[in-house]
């Protein structure tokens, strides 16, 4: 799982925790793709949503936009980095279906409209456009639509006499450059694993600190009763100031990181030489075989019965050409 991927879900499951009144619950999570929310989660009853299916757990095809299912279905529900792939015209009508599955909790998070999230999303962009040749089919969805604007959704929260608590997830800085080099190692040769190692390694290292401003994300925790301490909320989800140290730990993660590149890169070479070595086996093997057949055939012809065949056949084809 990317390092965008577990901060989102890891804030979102705690702030579940955070409010909820029993165990286990029903959760719907809107956008969900494979289904993530379920190993933060593994208690609960979690009903996985996508407009296009994803093999995962309890996984459902549906719209966003028109929820099939019940008012009031779920004691949870949150849709999860959806928001801006959605036309602007039909972005409130997102909101209005979290709010009537849901009993009363939601959480709705974004990237939203800010000069250095779009700035740091464009750079994204160009990045992968030169790593792969192609533009991130999702960043480029999102310039396409455009970011949603946080003080609409906070409109429309105030409008519906809902309470919110606004989160930052994913400092940006940070996000930009993990964000490229996941498109730099995604594109190396059998890099699957190495990808999941650095992913895994930087959320060690700095997921307690991403919580801040300024924050690639924003989710918003809406409570339809107005039960949320908002205050305590925040003081416990924003992440606290950098320890005297940091920088060790981001020289750390430098360091391993190298490290795993090289030895990445070490693996490569020596699995392709594996494989040089064994083709080049097989071809020899496919020559020698080759030798033998051809001997084999020489031998034929010289015996009785290939020449008896020989005249068998030309007799044939004279009377069927002389008649």
């Amino acid at each position: 799982m990317s390092f965008d991927l577990l901060q989102r879900y890891r804030l979102s499951s705690e702030l579940i925790n955070a409010v909820r009144g029993k165990k286990p619950l029903r959760i719907l999570d809107a956008g969900s793709r494979i289904g993530y929310l379920k190993s933060f989660l593994p208690e609960d009853v979690i009903v996985n949503l996508d407009i296009g299916f994803f093999s995962g757990y309890s996984q459902l095809v549906g719209d966003v936009l028109s929820l099939p299912f019940s008012s009031e279905a779920f004691e949870f529900s949150l849709s999860l980095d959806v928001l801006e792939h959605v036309e602007p015209s039909s972005r409130r009508d997102l909101l209005n279906e979290m709010a009537r599955v849901s009993r009363d909790f939601f959480i709705v998070g974004a990237p939203f409209k800010e000069e250095q999230v779009e700035e740091a999303e464009k750079l994204a962009n160009d990045f992968f456009l030169k790593v792969s040749g192609a533009e991130n089919e999702f960043l480029s969805e999102h310039i396409h639509f455009g970011l949603p604007e946080l003080d609409k959704v906070i409109n429309w929260v105030e409008d519906s006499k809902f309470q919110a608590v606004v989160l930052p997830n994913n400092y940006l800085p940070r996000w930009l450059i993990m964000i490229c080099l996941n498109a730099y190692l995604s594109h190396l040769p059998r890099a699957g694993d190495l990808v999941n190692l650095i992913n895994s390694l930087y959320d060690r290292q700095f997921a307690e600190f991403d919580n801040c401003l300024p924050a690639y994300r924003h989710l918003v925790l809406v409570s339809k009763s107005g039960s949320l301490p908002a205050e305590k909320i925040r003081r416990r989800f924003t992440s606290p100031p950098l320890p005297r140290d940091f920088h060790r730990r981001a020289w750390d993660f430098a360091h391993r990181l190298l490290d795993e590149l090289s030895a990445h890169h070490e693996r490569v070479l020596l699995t392709l030489r594996e494989e040089k070595n064994k083709l080049e086996k097989e071809l020899y093997e496919e020559q020698e075989r080759y030798i033998r057949t051809r001997m084999e055939l020489e031998g034929i012809k010289g015996t009785f019965a290939y020449k008896l065949y020989q005249k068998t056949i030309g007799r044939i084809f004279n009377r069927s050409v002389n008649p």
